[in-house]
């Protein structure tokens, strides 16, 4: 009898033992979220499109929050976006809209660099990005198609992390990148007018996304965990296109752990 007492008592051990002295911890993440978007094109249209949309996405998250953390992530999201200011005189703003869809694949790693205290952490690091963004106007709104593709962007990328107790971390990162090797095509008027591929090197001051994270994670005893986040990011693109992409997305998460129980 004693014996099959101590069996569930040293997994309750274990695993509080694991959210005690938990350091390490890799798991995989997955977001659902509601986003918000706006979109200045003046290359085709003065208008301001906005709207509201779904996100999601997948992840897998190495963190020692002593030393490193690092992430990477593939995420996608859609939105209908209707302009801001129209003259209802002139057109039904019920056709003049833009359907958005962003898909992006982000790669961030950084190291501590220094600690305030045992629970408030700095970091920082480098990025990498693949962006694709592709945009179909509707026919009252341009009538027309646009890309917008970032093969590859690296930057730099710096965060906090803070320790609120055992089992709860709060956590801010922000990523900049520096060069960008980008999709570019030749318009006139809203039009292409080349249907070649055509690849640039882009620095800072002509194609730039900036992107934050800013998260809140609770942690169960067996090392799986909930994650409650807040993105932002805007793109700004003057190669081609002159197109600004502002994008608010919140996520609701689920941690998978993948670390075993310290011994």
């Amino acid at each position: 009898m004693k014996k099959i007492l101590l069996i569930p008592l040293t997994i309750l051990l274990a695993t509080t033992s694991f959210a005690q002295q938990r350091i390490k911890q890799k798991a995989l993440l997955a977001n659902v979220g509601i986003e918000a978007q706006n979109l200045n094109n003046r290359f085709n249209s003065p208008i301001t499109y906005s709207g509201v949309g779904f996100g999601g996405s997948l992840g897998y998250v190495s963190t020692d929050y002593n030393k490193s953390y690092q992430e990477v992530r593939l995420s996608a999201s859609i939105a209908k976006l209707m302009p801001l200011y129209i003259n209802p005189n002139n057109y039904n703003p019920i056709d003049v809209f833009v359907s958005s869809v962003n898909v992006e694949l982000q790669y961030r790693y950084t190291h501590k660099v220094y600690d305030f205290s045992e629970k408030f952490k700095l970091y920082a690091g480098g990025c990498a990005m693949i962006d694709f963004g592709l945009r179909n106007n509707s026919t009252l709104g341009n009538g027309s198609t646009d890309i917008n593709l970032s093969l590859m962007s690296l930057g730099a990328s710096a965060g906090m992390s803070y320790k609120l107790n055992q089992r709860m971390n709060f956590g801010f990162f922000l990523d900049l990148p520096l060069l960008s090797f980008i999709y570019c095509t030749h318009y006139l008027g809203g039009v292409a007018i080349d249907e070649k591929l055509e690849f640039r090197i882009a620095s800072l001051g002509s194609y730039q996304k900036i992107a934050t994270d800013l998260f809140w994670e609770f942690y169960l005893k067996n090392g799986n965990g909930f994650r409650v986040s807040y993105d932002f990011s805007v793109i700004n693109n003057t190669n081609n296109q002159k197109i600004t992409i502002g994008e608010h997305i919140v996520y609701f998460g689920f941690l998978f752990n993948l670390s075993k129980p310290r011994q």
